[in-house]
């Protein structure tokens, strides 16, 4: 449990701590890495035309939606994984 009597147990919450600044840290990267996509996505129309640029483009769009997609199923496992644990 988090909770100890009255006071928090100090290791569990540092722990706690660490590993919502990473969970932060990772969805700021999947957000990065969308952004990205658009602008190389934007970049490749632009240099290659209708054919070529269009097709890397939409590749591109769907690779980013598809890996935020994935990241963001995880993200929320792992949240149910963490409120169940406080639970017990």
């Amino acid at each position: 449990m988090l909770w100890r009597g009255n006071r928090l147990d100090y290791r569990r919450r540092g722990e706690a701590f660490v590993v919502n600044v990473i969970v932060q840290l990772y969805r700021g990267a999947i957000g990065l890495i969308f952004i990205l996509g658009v602008i190389a996505s934007v970049a490749f129309f632009a240099s290659y035309g209708a054919t070529y640029g269009l097709a890397s483009a939409i590749v591109i769009i769907l690779s980013t939606i598809l890996l935020t997609g994935i990241s963001a199923v995880l993200l929320s496992i792992n949240d149910h994984l963490a409120a169940l644990r406080e639970k017990n």
